[in-house]
């Protein structure tokens, strides 16, 4: 049952969500819980069918539970030896929503702005009669979105086809990836160039990205290639990007730096980094 504290906090979630910036999409890979807050602990909000359409805004980190869940399906996934139990687990803030970049549905690409959606599906938890009519209304009704934090393991990236396949030679574990720009592709079309965060390593980082690639495309050599490598970084979701006159740039907070900016420019396929980014305060993951 959803009483009115859950209510009001799942509600005050979905506010907060509607001005993040989308860092990737994604899909549930299994039938999907969806908290109030990171972590087992968390109060159960809604759940996901398998293949339900999401964006992923943030991540944070919560203790793996020392037992298994019983009757859940993340206790089954969880680890079974005492010291996987020991570990921190991943999760993801997300917003469930339906169509895509291509399409006029309202939704906002990971290169571009806000989370703002129209519509989508899924099942929610039951609650009481006057409390479930104001969840539907505030969230846009029982096929409206829905945001909550999911088991980051539940959650397969629906990456383009040339992250993909680098990312895989590299064994990088994406966690954002975002569309700069556009190209000619010298086919009379245009190739979309991209920008890629991720880590290397399992679950529990400090860190939410370690690493960051710019794959652009090569008209005469008519593939992609990798225009830019960074490594050793410290960074904490959003990144946040933008089209400059220019050319694209974007910036996110280094907690090596003590939470200020890192802020990039990009001319043609080269990248470079802009050294005057204002510090900001960061905040520990729960």
């Amino acid at each position: 049952m959803m009483d009115s504290d859950l209510w009001g906090k799942s509600a005050s979630l979905f506010e907060k969500t509607r001005n993040l910036p989308v860092q990737a999409r994604g899909r549930t890979k299994t039938l999907s819980n969806v908290r109030v807050e990171p972590g087992r602990d968390g109060r159960r909000i809604f759940q996901f069918a398998r293949g339900t359409p999401v964006l992923i805004l943030a991540r944070a980190v919560a203790d793996a539970p020392q037992g298994p869940e019983e009757n859940s399906q993340e206790g089954k996934a969880s680890a079974a030896t005492d010291q996987e139990k020991l570990k921190q687990e991943d999760w993801l803030l997300v917003l469930r929503a339906l169509g895509s970049p291509a399409n006029d549905d309202g939704i906002t690409s990971p290169s571009n702005g806000p989370a703002i959606v129209k519509a989508a599906t899924g099942d929610a938890v039951s609650g009481g009669p006057a409390i479930a009519q104001s969840a539907s209304e505030a969230m846009g009704g029982a096929s409206g979105p829905i945001a909550g934090w999911v088991l980051a393991r539940f959650v397969e990236l629906d990456l383009p086809d040339p992250v993909k396949d680098y990312a895989s030679s590299a064994d990088l574990h994406v966690v954002a990836w975002f569309e700069l720009n556009r190209v000619p592709d010298g086919s009379g079309g245009e190739a979309p160039q991209y920008l890629v965060a991720g880590s290397h390593g399992g679950e529990g980082g400090v860190c939410d990205f370690t690493m960051l690639r710019v794959y652009t495309w090569s008209t005469a050599r008519k593939r992609y290639e990798t225009a830019y490598v960074e490594s050793n970084l410290c960074g904490r979701l959003p990144i946040r990007t933008s089209n400059e006159q220019k050319g694209p740039e974007f910036q996110f907070a280094d907690v090596n730096e003590g939470g200020a900016d890192r802020k990039y420019a990009m001319y043609q396929t080269s990248v470079r980094r802009v050294k005057d980014a204002a510090p900001r305060p960061v905040h520990a993951h729960n």
